[in-house]
């Protein structure tokens, strides 16, 4: 059960009287009418439990930025960046090859920060689901002890995460494979429903979220304590949706709408948002960068947005619905506190590799851009389909090809079953 308990209006009453964040620079909704890349430059001042590393230097270029239906000229909103030579210009597409004679794959595709690794599912003939792994493009069917199994997230050493279903009461549990075969059960957590995991670093930690009482909590399994499950601290309802190797761990706070981080010693912090947003959330980390999106309230005099009904079979805390809120892809530097957006690009941006670089997915079938300190660059053989991670060189990604949602009944359940999975090679 994945529900918004609380409304909110609460949340933010709670996280106005427990956080301080410093003002951020740039305006959201003059970024958006001026549709540039823009720079929030305050800094962060405590940082001390994250990883230490130097600041990114760009060059700063003051210009005055028109207003759209303005006749007026605004003040500059933040820093204009310069386009930076991307990696992409020659990259080849093709689908992930299905095991032999076992059945069709689901379409649901993870990859490891080194693109080596990447893991799916295949629904059998008889209605089994199966976990599936490939190691540089050849598919091994992993040999998961119980049913309904899933894998949600892989790491660079070839470790599976995932859930699935105990047969005889059909309880729903977590679950890691190792790369040398070993499975073990992912330990409950006290007072709480089904824990649900979403994403493994480099030692195999593993982060992810349950129900305790009326709030959803944030859960951590350390690799060093395999019998051990902490929950995170949280002023309110929490979600976990990615960890970095060095255990910080990202998501969100409240109803799934404020963007939230813990360091690796556990403290949580609200993350900035632009002047003018009030609400976005954080999908992917990587290093000291973390990917997501952020977003104005809704505007009732504004023409509804596409819907973003894809979104539904990759995961539940992407935006869902036609709400009329202004999306934009967002990327926050961790190390600074920096918050940088791309306005046109409605969809959020959902992968992030160590050296900055997000991938950004087109609506309605159009072609997915990467970008990382400029104007977005078009990914190659990207018509239509959906990049979902992005390897640490920027040479291999993964993703799907079309949002397209076929329900498929399996032994009374429903799997959200999508079109081919993809690897990019550049």
């Amino acid at each position: 059960m994945r529900s918004d308990i609380e409304d909110r209006a609460n949340d933010v009453r709670v996280l106005l009287e427990t956080a301080r964040v410093p003002d951020p620079r740039a305006d959201l909704a003059r970024a958006m009418a001026a549709g540039v890349t823009v720079r929030r430059r305050r800094r962060y001042l405590a940082v001390a439990t994250a990883t230490v590393v130097a600041a990114v230097a760009a060059a700063s270029v003051s210009q005055a930025l028109n207003t759209t239906g303005n006749d007026r000229t605004a003040p500059p909103i933040g820093d204009a960046v310069t386009a930076t030579p991307a990696p992409f210009a020659s990259c080849t597409v093709r689908k992930l090859a299905a095991p032999a004679g076992v059945g069709t794959l689901t379409g649901r595709v993870a990859a490891d920060p080194t693109g080596r690794y990447a893991v799916g599912g295949v629904v059998t003939k008889d209605g089994r689901t199966m976990v599936v792994r490939w190691t540089d493009g050849t598919p091994e069917v992993l040999k998961v002890p119980a049913e309904a199994v899933d894998a949600v997230a892989v790491n660079a050493s070839g470790t599976v995460v995932g859930t699935a279903v105990t047969p005889a009461s059909g309880e729903q549990f977590a679950w890691v494979l190792d790369g040398g075969g070993d499975f073990r059960k992912l330990p409950l957590v006290s007072k709480t429903g089904p824990v649900t995991p979403y994403a493994i670093n480099a030692r195999g930690d593993v982060v992810g979220d349950a129900v305790r009482g009326e709030r959803t909590v944030v859960v951590l399994w350390p690799a060093a304590e395999p019998k051990r499950a902490v929950v995170l601290d949280a002023p309110d309802n929490a979600r976990a949706t990615g960890i970095a190797d060095d255990g910080t761990v990202v998501g969100a706070l409240g109803s799934g709408t404020l963007p939230y981080a813990w360091g690796p010693d556990g403290n949580g912090r609200r993350l900035a948002l632009p002047e003018g947003a009030d609400t976005g959330r954080v999908l992917a980390v990587r290093g000291q960068w973390a990917a997501g999106w952020v977003g104005a309230a809704p505007d009732e005099t504004a023409p509804p947005q596409a819907s973003d009904k894809g979104f539904t079979g990759i995961d539940p805390l992407l935006p869902l619905g036609n709400d009329n809120v202004r999306r934009m892809a967002a990327r926050w530097n961790l190390a600074t506190g920096d918050v940088d957006v791309w306005p046109d690009r409605s969809e959020p941006a959902i992968a992030v590799n160590s050296s900055g670089w997000v991938v950004l997915p087109a609506p309605d079938g159009g072609a997915a851009q990467v970008a990382r300190d400029g104007a977005p660059v078009t990914l190659p053989g990207s018509e239509a389909a959906y990049p979902v991670s992005l390897s640490d060189d920027a040479r291999v990604l993964y993703g799907l090809r079309a949002l397209v949602i076929e329900p498929t009944p399996v032994r009374g359940i429903v799997v959200e079953k999508l079109a081919d999975p993809l690897v990019w090679s550049c």
